[in-house]
């Protein structure tokens, strides 16, 4: 991105000075009273009318331009245009071209800001050196545990599972020993809906500790400094749990009308465990919608079109957890869109360059 000479309201001359903006760094930008402010056009407004909350981890399109030469040379070498929430969660960006374009890890992550900071002067003021994101999979055998009644936290597996005493290994790569998730985002990535709070955390913490289990677990993670201030006790990695549900159900292969399915795992404490697949075909239009639609996985309390029941058993308990398999539909929003239908390209169109 070009900076520009500043000619009274107007942009001048391109000037020579850049600076580039990758995949991978975090920019620390602050809200001004004007991006709240109404323009003639919704379009222009930074932020969209009538909106009370981007919730966090929402995945949001931003449009950054570049900023005049003064303000370059300061250190802030662009602007926030507009930010518009997404209509998919991370889930759609669990991809090689998406959050996979990420440092795997804390220690890379700050590397790259470093290097990033003194190529690009430009960027000097915005770009985070230190409460940075990355992308990782959790150490496979990684388990969740209630850290208050706000906040859950991830933790690496013992060193030696019959130790009591034994320590933890890493949760993630490169030194993080923890992360912490808040409830709500808990709930949400993993479509725990409908049920009352009690059962929605069961359902989440025991289908994370099971994608955990199968090494099909990741987080997107941000470091936060500023969380030790008021606990020391807090860890400063927060984050996103993300499940690799192709990963986690590759043991199910109805073949042959087969419906029971060991898991080539071990999940403790279960003895024997095994998924069970309800074949039938089920629906439910009375529970709230699904928080992220994007991900196949729900409780029995959730409202979806189509969906087929899995139950988590082991050999002596035939109904541990009770879930829902929703295969992904045309459509966002509710999680409940109507039949696969062809895409219309015209319409398509028409949304892409409409205002």
């Amino acid at each position: 991105m070009y900076s520009f000479a500043k000619e009274g309201q107007n942009k001048g001359e391109r000037s020579e000075e850049s600076v580039v903006v990758k995949s991978g760094t975090t920019f620390r930008i602050s809200l001004k009273d004007f991006m709240f402010e109404s323009k003639k056009s919704d379009s222009q407004q930074v932020f969209p009318p009538d909106l009370d909350e981007i919730p966090a981890f929402s995945a949001v399109e931003i449009m950054i331009t570049p900023s005049n030469a003064g303000h370059f040379n300061e250190g802030y070498g662009f602007n926030i245009g507009r930010i518009r929430p997404c209509e998919f969660s991370l889930y759609s960006l669990q991809t090689p071209l998406g959050l996979s374009l990420l440092p795997p890890s804390y220690e890379e992550s700050v590397a790259i800001a470093e290097t990033e900071a003194e190529a690009n002067p430009g960027l000097r003021k915005i770009l985070d050196a230190k409460n940075t994101g990355f992308f990782g999979r959790a150490t496979q055998g990684s388990y969740v545990v209630k850290y208050s009644d706000d906040v859950y936290r991830f933790v690496g597996p013992k060193t030696d599972p019959n130790d009591p005493d034994s320590t933890h290994l890493n949760v993630l790569s490169g030194g993080v020993y923890a992360v912490d998730i808040r409830k709500d985002v808990l709930f949400r990535f993993t479509n725990a809906v409908g049920l009352d709070e009690e059962e929605n955390a069961r359902y989440a913490c025991c289908l994370l500790d099971l994608a955990s289990a199968a090494g099909a677990l990741d987080f997107y993670v941000a470091h936060n400094e500023y969380l030790l201030r008021t606990d020391p006790n807090r860890s400063p990695f927060v984050g996103v749990p993300l499940i690799d549900t192709k990963a986690l159900l590759r043991c199910v292969q109805p073949q042959g009308g087969a419906d029971t399915f060991s898991l080539p795992f071990p999940f403790p404490p279960l003895e024997g465990p095994r998924l069970c697949l309800d074949l039938q075909r089920a629906s439910c239009e009375d529970g709230p919608a699904l928080a992220c639609p994007d991900l196949v996985l729900c409780t029995d309390g959730a409202r979806f079109k189509c969906g087929y029941g899995l139950t988590l058993r082991d050999e002596g308990d035939p109904d541990i957890l009770n879930f829902f398999f929703v295969p992904k539909r045309v459509g966002t929003g509710s999680g409940s869109a109507g039949a696969l239908e062809r895409t219309d390209y015209r319409s398509v169109k028409r949304a892409r360059v409409e205002p």
